[in-house]
């Protein structure tokens, strides 16, 4: 049985705001969208439990002249013990992203930020901010919403982002096509800290903090889209082959790709991370899209290419995936979508769990987009 959703003090704010003031949305320039998302997964190994997971995101905007107040509620069922999304979280994005510190799911505010126009060609954002929004971006494989559910095929798994921080973004338009990006912000989010609370979340100076930072180019076309950064962690990291060695920074690089001919799409992902504190140290995945009026087919795989420094034999294993989904938009709101996982060298927890290096999941989701 799934446990109660518990609601945070700033969700309970905000879930009034919005029932107060969404009948007169229009009137007062504010603007919301969202979504309702079940996932059921069934692995091929008894070890796992089928599980069924839920969540439910509401983004909410209010326009005053050239600024723009964004808040983004969120809402996540709790994992189930031994459950397909609990063990192998990779496979499934959307499942545990709103968490307590007991890992129950809860109802949270996620983002809160006001972003503005600074000169004709600068956008500044500042405020609780999710760092993916902004980069690592994609066309085809970035919400699991509505396209893939494995983690490794929504964002790039090597990146060290924050889980929701504090931070700021500066986007700049270099020229028609080309535009810059740099965002600093904490480097523990809201899930990076124990309590998993607001006031260590605002909690900036602690010693084992810093700050996680990334400048990205990229251009755009109709077509085409290409994307290249580089990023710092710079919170302490401990040595993968040597504990003792604990004032690390962790680093990388990364380039992304997309490309679009008629009804077909590709887009791809290439990174690197510092092989000394990332386990895994490069990362490269492959997406398709097939778009039909009545359906849309995709397929993915990834590849984590471990560090040799990493000292456990158990994870020396480069994890790969393959995904495959069509997706069936019913009604005007709704899309079914199943898909099917291939899992080599799967991680979790191999101290409670032993799986096979082969698993296989088949899932079933149905989303509501409003």
């Amino acid at each position: 049985m799934l446990k109660p959703l518990k609601i945070s003090v700033p969700a309970m704010i905000l879930l009034s705001f919005s029932s107060v003031n969404m009948a007169n949305a229009n009137a007062q320039n504010l603007d919301y969208d969202g979504n309702l998302t079940a996932i059921y997964q069934q692995a091929n190994t008894a070890l796992l439990k089928t599980e069924t997971t839920f969540s439910a995101d509401l983004n909410l905007q209010y326009q005053i002249n050239s600024a723009r107040f964004f808040m983004h509620l969120e809402a996540a069922s709790s994992p189930q013990k031994g459950g397909v999304a609990q063990v192998l979280a990779q496979s499934n994005a959307d499942s545990g992203s709103a968490l307590n510190a007991h890992n129950e799911g809860r109802a949270q505010l996620s983002e809160i930020y006001v972003d503005f126009q600074a000169t004709p060609k600068t956008k500044i954002t500042a405020g609780l901010i999710d760092a993916t929004a902004f980069l690592d971006s994609g066309l085809i494989s970035n919400d699991e919403n509505t396209q893939f559910i494995a983690t490794t095929l929504v964002n790039n798994p090597i990146i060290d982002f924050p889980d929701y921080a504090l931070g700021v973004v500066l986007e700049h338009t270099l020229s028609s096509h080309l535009f810059g990006r740099l965002l600093v912000s904490s480097s523990h989010g809201l899930a990076d800290n124990p309590a998993r609370d607001y006031s260590q979340a605002f909690e900036i100076g602690s010693d084992q903090k810093g700050l996680f930072l990334d400048t990205e180019v990229s251009y755009q076309a109709q077509a085409l889209q290409l994307s290249s950064g580089i990023w710092m962690h710079t919170a302490p990291h401990e040595a993968l082959n040597n504990p003792q060695n604990n004032d690390l920074k962790n680093y990388g690089a990364y380039l992304n790709a997309y490309h679009a001919f008629g009804k077909h799409a590709l887009e791809t992902r290439l990174s690197y991370a510092n092989p000394e504190v990332s386990s895994g140290e490069a990362f490269w995945s492959l997406a398709y899209k097939y778009q039909n009026p009545k359906w849309i087919f995709g397929a993915g795989y990834s590849l984590i290419k471990t560090s040799n420094k990493v000292v456990d034999q158990r994870y020396q294993s480069n994890p790969q995936l393959v995904e495959l989904y069509v997706s069936y938009p019913m009604f005007k709101y709704w899309n079914l979508t199943p898909s099917v996982q291939y899992f080599e060298n799967a991680v979790y927890n191999q101290d409670n769990w032993q799986l096979p290096n082969a698993i296989w999941t088949t899932n079933l989701r149905l989303s509501y987009l409003f």
